[in-house]
């Protein structure tokens, strides 16, 4: 700050991180930051010793042999400047540091001038001074933050190897950009592999699917990327992932070191895209060739700008300057084209309605998947902001269809050049401003207003500036988190236990609570009464419903309907009911607190089967987390779960209280080689090799066949021909009983929804009391004790007791139909599949967490 540099400088909270900066300003402030950088911890220099000299010094000698700026450049030191800027370079090296012996060499610093533009004036590459410490230097959301920085070392290549590399590249060598689609848009090396990448996260989850054919198929593997800090942690990822058998190689500097070496005379094509105000930097001082494409009218352009972005996700297109103005679409949402705009004004009404009609067409064949659910959420803002216009507008008869293309599409503003966000300008820094100011306006009429009137206060602890008040999301947290302190829904598994024939269930008394729904497209135009009755179990009595729109007790939109109204697509339906949740088991829950070494605290939870994981639907108090953490003493909601575990699955569940601990082992869930899980399960059936089926070994098969999501209500997946997700799953048998069922230990590769269970199934030997997918219940919980008289009826007794505060409450009025089978531990609500153990891979290093076998397996 002293030295008036401009820039970004991100610092890694572990040492496997280190810091990644880019700054600008004077040669002189620069030579300046690198003096107090590269002598801090010297051998050659006691700190304490360090003088004027030692500064001028270390500049005068790293100035001539800085191999990317002339050796004139050691003239540009300015004497004043240097004399003015030296006590400040002297008090850093001087104040003591976290990191003992903190140094960062003069080879780490890579340098590079600023073009003028054809007037001759230098652009400002930053507007301010950014500065943050970061769990992770370039973000994956801990996919890759387990990698000890060690493993980034290896495989460098200096520019010149990695030249001579490409000079004898064959077919046993894939290079591969780690960059993302936008930078290799506008130059790259002949012949590499663009993964197409929007951000750095998505690049592990490209390996991983890629791993068993592109990726293991050849022997050496060369990989670059701007500046050599991607490729660090990415080529270790991907060693790990193809073996030591493929040798993996990345370029030392990235495509900048190159640059320098080769600049237009290499293999590199296009201009290499930096991270502020200049967006990319030619090969050469001539210019180079031009790589990249405008979108629109396809013709060559490689110029980058703030304005021409995607008008879906804000993503930087190429428009050339024929071509600008209107909206553009990315590659990515090329198929809302037409049909999705930012500027509604100036359209006519017809357009709109267009534009509305396809969006809900649209919006049908994304309706299923897991993969869509952003883009779902991203066409249902858009229609509701359709929705709003039109009713609020008659439309603009006399529009020309086109809308106002001279608007920012980042910040809406008209008069915006579009220069208003990230590295190009201070909007963010005056808009701010400007709502502090206001705020502090507001706060001050509500001082005078606080004299009289009690107002409530939504500003915690942490926002106690003036104008820092809680975002939405955080007040219905808070909300939430009341709701359950009020009705003691976290409570220790004993709390609410019941003995109901010899068996111990779990029945939290009602609660009162507002159901929400939103109408689905495919719904709207049903009556009412017609849609209630069909998608709610509760509201099976058509009576019933009738009178509780009569009275008030179910609004659309926050307004009373009559009982002919019909649902449109976006309807917001409001019920007040009297909640019953579903029933529990009561069994014991182990729960072992664990330190990891380099990530944190993690509890070991032993789920009983019949619980789900976390609060959802019509579970809240009877959910593990809610049970753990009123069996712990911890605060409401402040436990997350690492991953999921169906309900009716028992076995290890791996909890934590700190975001980072639930981020990493999340990420190692879903990475594909970095967790071994191990099931026990009791199948009962006669395995057959079949397509997709192998013995490999006496008892012991492996399933190899992609699922896909079959039914979105019920949660139903089945084997894809066609598509689906990959996945593998091999059974050992332990031990066959006399009853046909077999002891098998469960291995699956990957962890897709129900993959054990569809394996299983699809194997021949579904597994015992799983009737989703064939299951014999053989004397499973459920049928077994519902046989014995009384189980189904004691239960709901006790729920008829426990009547709610609410007056004509359907569900009161309907308890025995409010609820599927498994959700009163019926058929279904219990299997014979637990899970084990995991193991986990974090560099070179095994964690491994176990829990107790289930009983049945000892029987």
């Amino acid at each position: 700050k002293a030295l008036h540099l401009r820039g970004r400088l991100l610092l890694g909270r572990s040492l496997n991180e280190g810091l990644n900066g880019t700054f600008s300003g004077s040669y002189t402030a620069l030579m300046c930051y690198e003096a107090a950088m590269g002598l801090e911890g010297s051998s050659n220099e006691k700190v304490s010793e360090a003088n004027e000299e030692t500064v001028t010094e270390y500049i005068r000698d790293h100035a001539v042999a800085s191999t990317s700026t002339a050796a004139s450049d050691r003239d540009a030191v300015d004497p004043a400047l240097l004399s003015a800027y030296t006590p400040h370079v002297l008090a850093f090296l001087k104040s003591p540091l976290p990191v003992p012996n903190f140094t960062i060499p003069h080879a780490e610093f890579k340098w590079s001038k600023n073009i003028p533009s054809p007037s001759g004036e230098l652009s400002q590459v930053f507007p301010d001074l950014f500065i943050k410490v970061v769990n992770e230097i370039i973000g994956t959301g801990g996919l890759l933050e387990s990698i000890p920085i060690q493993e980034t070392g290896r495989g460098l290549l200096s520019p010149s190897d990695f030249h001579s590399q490409l000079s004898n590249m064959d077919s046993s060598t894939l290079l591969i950009d780690c960059r993302n689609d936008k930078e290799v848009q506008i130059g790259t090396f002949s012949d590499a592999v663009n993964p197409k990448t929007k951000t750095y996260n998505q690049f592990p989850t490209w390996v991983d699917k890629n791993k068993s054919t592109i990726l293991s198929s050849k022997k050496k593997i060369l990989m670059y990327c701007t500046g050599g800090i991607r490729c660090e942690k990415a080529s270790a990822y991907v060693r790990s992932a193809v073996g030591e058998g493929t040798e993996v190689y990345h370029l030392k500097g990235g495509v900048h070191r190159y640059l320098e070496e080769y600049g237009s005379g290499g293999y590199f094509k296009g201009k290499n895209f930096v991270f502020d105000g200049r967006q990319g930097v030619p090969a050469g001082e001539e210019g180079g060739e031009v790589v990249g494409k405008c979108r629109v009218c396809e013709k060559g352009w490689d110029t980058f700008t703030a304005k021409n972005v995607c008008t879906v996700c804000r993503e930087q297109v190429l428009i050339c300057d024929a071509c600008e103005g209107g909206e553009y679409w990315c590659e990515e949402h090329d198929d809302l084209k037409g049909i999705y705009y930012t500027r509604l004004e100036g359209r006519e009404r017809k357009e709109l309605e267009g534009m509305e009609e396809g969006l809900k067409e649209y919006l049908k064949t994304i309706a299923v998947g897991k993969e869509f659910k952003s883009r779902r959420r991203t066409v249902m803002k858009q229609l509701d902001k359709l929705s709003t216009y039109l009713t609020s507008t008659s439309g603009d008869a006399d529009g020309d269809g086109g809308g106002n293309s001279s608007f920012c599409r980042s910040c809406n503003d008209v008069k915006c050049d579009g220069k208003c966000w990230g590295y190009f300008g201070l909007n963010r820094k005056k808009k701010l401003s400007e709502e502090a100011e206001q705020a502090e306006e507001t706060e001050e009429e509500n001082n005078k207003r606080r004299k009289k009137v009690k107002v409530n206060n939504y500003n915690d602890e942490n926002s106690k500036k003036k104008g820092q008040k809680k975002d939405p999301k955080t007040v219905k947290r808070e909300e939430e988190i009341q709701f359950m302190k009020d009705n003691a829904l976290v409570a220790p598994m004993e709390a609410y236990s019941h003995n109901v024939n010899g068996t111990k269930v779990r029945i939290i008394p009602p609660y009162l609570n507002t159901v929400t729904c939103v109408v689905k497209p495919k719904n709207a135009g049903l009556n009412i009464v017609d849609y209630l009755t069909s998608y709610f179990i509760s509201c099976k009595d058509p009576e019933d419903v009738n009178n509780s729109i009569s009275n008030g007790g179910i609004k659309v939109n926050g307004r009373t309907i009559g009982v002919d109204y019909e649902v449109k697509f976006n309807d917001v339906i409001k019920r007040e009911i009297c909640v019953h949740e579903p029933l529990i088991k009561a069994d014991p829950i182990s729960i072992l607190r664990r330190s990891v070494e380099g990530v944190g605290e993690v509890y070991c939870v032993n789920k009983p089967a019949s619980v789900p994981t976390h609060p959802a639907g019509q579970y809240l108090g009877n959910s593990l987390t809610s049970v753990v953490e009123g069996e712990l003493g911890l605060e409401v909601k402040s436990l997350k779960p690492c991953h999921r575990l169906d309900k009716a699955t028992s076995g290890l569940v791996l909890m934590s209280t700190e975001r980072s601990v639930v981020n990493k082992f999340n990420g190692l869930m879903t990475g594909e080689g970095k967790v071994q899980k191990t099931y026990y399960a009791l199948l009962k059936g006669a395995p057959e090799i079949k397509k997709g089926v192998q013995a490999v070994g006496k008892d012991c098969w492996e399933v190899d066949v992609n699922i896909e999501l079959k039914d979105a209500q019920s949660g139903l997946r089945g084997v894809a021909w066609e598509g689906g997700k990959e996945c593998r799953t091999r059974f050992e048998v332990l031990e066959r009983l006399e009853d046909g069922t077999m002891k098998v230990l469960c291995l699956p590769r990957e962890g897709r929804g129900h993959q054990i269970r569809v394996h299983a199934s699809y194997l021949g030997a579904p597994i015992v009391g799983d009737v989703l997918y064939g299951g014999d219940m053989c004397g499973v919980f459920g049928v077994g004790v519902a046989k014995e008289g009384n189980f189904r009826q004691g239960c709901l007794g006790i729920m008829r007791e426990m009547k709610g505060k609410l007056e004509d409450c359907l569900v009161c009025k309907n308890i025995e139909q409010s609820f599927k089978e498994d959700q009163l531990l019926g058929p279904g609500s219990e299997i014979r599949l637990h899970a084990w153990r995991y193991q986990f891979k974090v560099g070179s290093k095994v964690i491994d967490f176990e829990v107790e076998k289930p009983s049945w397996m000892d029987c």
